[in-house]
């Protein structure tokens, strides 16, 4: 007879604790069933809805901020394929564009085939500033999360290549303003500059060529590892989802899943890049 009384005020607490008003509800209920099964049986029976309340309302409410993890890097991400789709990949085809020609320009001129002066056009305009919720991101995945592996480690690296990325920007903005104070006419420090070549003196100036390199090899790095992130995030999240069916028998909030497929070809690097980086942290899982 206990048993029946018990198991049914345990479903009930159940469905109760279910809704958002679910500490009140459980402690509503212990004190009932405490002086209904008596002292013993009733806070043996409480402490079971107790401790089997708050593990359902914790895999709700982490399923809750799993899916919010995942919307905040998918808008991560979009933000990072705006920036390839409208600034990275004409900066830096353009620059590889006008290297080639002054390729082509120098085997001409050592065949003697031209002795002009090398025109080219310098490519001044600056990239806006990043801003993306990259903190809000952490706090989630660090405090909130259960997570271990590479979700940790997406996170991780996304936040290090961001700092990296918006670094590199600042300088190329840099860069700009001393090649606009270089005077009109002189072409020949523009070139070297510009293309990181030897001047008179022998001396190399590299930083425009490697931060343009290191602006596209960042905004890949922060596309990858966002997208990367979403689909364990999501993996977490099904992995939670099929613990509350399991453990449950009830149906769980959804989870959150993102489709990459309608994304532009060649705006999402190939797995193949970030293959020796996968290996290596494959290595290190437990």
């Amino acid at each position: 007879m206990w048993q029946g009384i018990a198991t049914f005020f345990e479903q009930l607490a159940h469905a109760i604790a279910y809704l958002a008003w679910a500490e009140l509800a459980t402690t509503v209920f212990v004190t009932f069933l405490t002086a209904a099964a008596g002292a013993g049986a009733g806070a043996l029976i409480a402490q079971r809805v107790i401790e089997r309340g708050k593990s359902k309302g914790d895999l709700i409410t982490e399923i809750r901020n799993t899916n919010a993890a995942v919307s905040i890097s998918h808008d991560i991400l979009n933000v990072f394929l705006g920036l390839k789709r409208q600034h990275i990949i004409k900066l830096k085809s353009d620059f590889e564009a006008s290297r080639n020609a002054l390729d082509d320009f120098h085997a001409a001129r050592n065949a003697g085939d031209t002795t002009e002066v090398f025109e080219f056009q310098m490519d001044l305009q600056s990239i806006p500033d990043i801003i993306v919720p990259d903190e809000r991101l952490q706090n989630i995945a660090f405090e909130q999360l259960s997570i271990v592996g590479k979700p940790i480690n997406f996170t991780s690296v996304l936040v290090r290549s961001l700092h990296s990325l918006k670094k590199s920007i600042e300088k190329r903005n840099q860069l700009i303003e001393e090649f606009r104070g270089i005077a009109p006419n002189d072409n020949t420090r523009k070139v070297h500059l510009y293309f990181g070549l030897p001047d008179e003196h022998g001396h190399t100036d590299e930083n425009y060529p490697n931060t343009i390199q290191a602006i596209s090899q960042y905004t890949d790095d922060c596309i990858w590892f966002s997208k990367s992130l979403i689909a364990e995030l999501s993996k977490h999240g099904e992995g939670l989802k099929a613990k509350f069916k399991k453990d449950y028998r009830d149906t769980p909030p959804k989870v959150a899943s993102i489709d990459m497929t309608n994304v532009e070809e060649g705006l999402i690097p190939s797995d193949e890049d970030f293959a020796d980086w996968t290996a290596g942290f494959i290595e290190r899982e437990p």
